[in-house]
């Protein structure tokens, strides 16, 4: 046929026509065709979706074609999201994002209209008290992660008390501590070569992480000293690490929080509480 189609120009031109038309014209398949090669395909079908996602899955499909290295298909999938969220299932929405959070990093093909539409469905309506629920019950699995990338979302700043006191995971209450304690969330926006060497073309690639300010629910000497009596070491750690931020400043009085540090059983943390107490006393 290639033969064919090089000896007569003007068939091969008219032989395309026709492939083009009969791919076209065949019957459109909506959440089939989010995934087709042919990214004509791609459009046509997210712009033909009138329902809701049947299942997270192919929710979480329809989020990645935000990443989508068609420019035609990212706008199409801006421009439904909006409309196809309002008639999904809270359920499916809630497994989707959780599925899709913890990788979002890595989408290199975001643009920033891309990403605030991701900032737009963390904020709508019961998806924040949603999620954070998951963040608080799940016992395993990528919940600190999700914590980092929920941060670009004011809506979920209220949650972060409750994240930090009931949060199964030592992790996630340890970043939610510090986010408290620090007045700031950050999170990973994604990543960006270093050159080490130069002239030995040496480098790596190292993340780029945003912080946001907020406004926190608590005192600080109140979510210092209930970091300090948590019973992970890796939330002890975070208050350690706060006590010397905070040591010999006239803010706060943390006098006993650096003794209850000092007697802690595992060195990192003790030596922090030490450190801070020579602080105040010198």
């Amino acid at each position: 046929m290639r033969s064919e189609m090089r000896r007569s120009p003007q068939r091969s031109k008219s032989v395309i026509a026709n492939l083009l038309k009969s791919h076209h014209d065949r019957v459109l398949i909506p959440w089939v065709d989010c995934c087709n090669g042919n990214g004509y395909q791609r459009e046509r079908a997210l712009r033909a979706m009138g329902k809701g996602a049947p299942n997270s899955f192919l929710f979480a499909i329809l989020l990645r074609r935000l990443n989508d290295w068609v420019p035609e298909v990212r706008t199409a999938a801006r421009e439904c999201i909006p409309a196809i969220i309002r008639k999904t299932d809270l359920e499916y929405v809630l497994e989707a994002l959780w599925g899709v959070l913890p990788h979002l990093y890595s989408w290199g093909r975001l643009q920033t209209e891309d990403k605030q539409v991701i900032v737009d469905i963390l904020g709508y309506q019961d998806i924040p008290e949603g999620l954070s629920e998951k963040i608080i019950t799940a016992p395993a699995g990528p919940a600190p992660m999700v914590l980092s990338q929920v941060g670009k979302q004011p809506a979920f700043d209220r949650f972060l008390l409750d994240i930090s006191t009931r949060a199964v995971q030592p992790a996630v209450r340890a970043k939610a501590y510090k986010s408290q304690l620090d007045e700031s969330v950050s999170w990973i926006e994604g990543y960006q070569w270093k050159w080490i060497d130069k002239r030995w073309c040496k480098g790596r690639f190292m993340p780029v992480v945003i912080n946001r300010d907020i406004q926190v629910a608590r005192p600080f000497i109140q979510s210092l000293e209930a970091a300090a009596t948590d019973k992970s070491v890796l939330v002890r750690r975070v208050a350690g690490n706060a006590l010397f931020s905070e040591t010999g400043s006239p803010r706060v009085d943390v006098a006993s929080i650096a003794k209850m540090l000092a007697s802690d059983p595992y060195p990192s943390i003790s030596e922090r509480g030490k450190f801070g107490l020579k602080r105040l006393d010198g």
